[in-house]
């Protein structure tokens, strides 16, 4: 009995040894995920290298059309490279016949929006063409660039010859606040031209004027005229997104006496289209139902507004990133996921590992990863819309959030176009 346990165990001896010999070998374990200097330093090297290609591109035999593109690409690298080369280009362009090449090129600074820009955008204030195109695109530029560095500039720039460029020096120290655009604007909403003081009102989002404006909208009789009915829907369209929640009250007042398509005829939003655009209920043409609503929870109820706090717009867009990565976003959702976001909301890309790290489009572009872009964000503190475009841009849905203990969480996503 010994002797058979023991040839028992050779065996098993044996048959293990055989076993440990000839056995597959295991499956290699996945790669750690790159380091983020590993990373920065591949997408730094991957840009270079773009960087050189498309630099072939601009001084080569190539078109001029696609030298024009080659320049949007570089643009878009948003390198130290790239602005040196733009700047050396609004001196000496590729076409000096063609001034939309200049204006293109200060469209190109606007949009890497370094403080390196500077000195190409300054140049660009004192552009000689008679139609002001490029100083009017230059005026908004050095503004988003430098801040209220740009004051004195284009402070020089409301002395300009061209209206056109004038209005635009005014509009940028409006955004930035400067005392005397200010005054200016007050004052244009008490003289001839309102609609004027309205459009910059409402293009610097001066949240000081709301009260002003809702009372030019309450005091404007729609009953005088086209005019009239005209200035008095623009006035309370403004008050609505400057945030001044009791002009819903005269809004619902008008529903009714406006339709759609007689709002389309005046150039203004119908009273239901601001309602709903600023509430997101959905009562229609029903006075009675909106007035219901007012009463009821309506009037503690915040307004819907693209014109969040970079806060908001960072929390809003991590809670469409998580949505993301998890499995309800099945349809479009699949291994890695990279969203587009506007300005300031970043690009953010949800790696393996669950990390989040930014981007530029550009980067995307050359790393060949997957992403959604965001086109539009509105939200009233307890509840958010996102208007997400898929990766081939034709399909557009928009996911609604809602904020439950100061967290945004999904709530129900919707296919708005194919």
């Amino acid at each position: 009995m010994k002797r058979e346990f023991t040839i028992f165990l050779i065996c098993l001896a044996l048959f293990a040894a055989d076993a440990l010999l000839f056995a597959e070998p295991p499956d290699d374990a996945p790669p750690a995920p790159p380091s983020p200097a590993e990373e920065a330093q591949r997408l730094e090297t991957l840009k270079g290298a773009a960087f050189q290609k498309l630099k072939t591109v601009i001084f080569g035999e190539s078109s001029y059309e696609e030298k024009l593109k080659a320049l949007r690409g570089i643009a878009g690298l948003a390198m130290p490279e790239s602005i040196e080369l733009l700047s050396t280009l609004y001196d000496s362009p590729l076409d000096e016949s063609n001034q939309q090449e200049k204006l293109l090129i200060v469209e190109l600074l606007e949009k890497i929006g370094s403080p390196a820009c500077a000195p190409a955008l300054l140049k660009a204030c004192s552009h000689p063409g008679k139609d002001g195109n490029v100083r009017r695109a230059a005026a908004t530029a050095l503004r988003k660039v430098t801040g209220k560095q740009a004051t004195l500039y284009l402070d020089k720039l409301t002395k300009d010859r061209v209206e056109e460029v004038r209005n635009q020096a005014w509009l940028e120290l409006l955004v930035l606040r400067d005392s005397k655009a200010v005054h200016r604007a007050f004052k244009m909403l008490e003289g001839k031209d309102k609609p004027g003081a309205l459009r910059m009102i409402a293009s610097a989002h001066l949240r000081g004027a709301a009260q002003d404006v809702a009372k030019l909208a309450a005091d404007t009789d729609p009953e005088k005229g086209r005019d009239a009915k005209v200035l008095k829907l623009t006035a309370l369209e403004v008050a609505l997104g400057l945030g001044h929640s009791s002009s819903v009250e005269h809004v619902i007042e008008m529903v009714g006496t406006i339709s759609k398509e007689q709002a389309e005829v005046l150039d203004v939003k119908s009273p239901v289209a601001l309602l709903e655009e600023y509430t997101r209920e959905d009562f229609g043409s029903d006075k009675k139902k909106w007035q219901q609503w007012w009463d009821g929870k309506g009037k503690d109820t915040p307004l819907f507004s693209s014109y969040l706090n970079t806060t908001a717009l960072r929390e809003i867009g991590t809670a469409v990133l998580e949505y993301g990565k998890s499995s309800k976003s099945e349809p479009f959702a699949k291994g890695e996921v990279v969203y587009l976001e506007n300005s300031p909301i970043a690009l953010a890309v949800a790696k393996p590992d669950g990390s989040i790290r930014v981007y530029t489009g550009a980067e995307l572009e050359i790393l060949k990863v997957r992403y959604l872009r965001i086109t539009g964000v509105v939200g009233n503190g307890d509840r958010a819309f996102v208007d997400l475009h898929d990766v081939g841009g034709a399909t557009l849905y928009q996911i609604e959030l809602q904020k439950k203990e100061k967290v945004w969480r999904f709530k129900e996503i919707m296919v708005l176009k194919y």
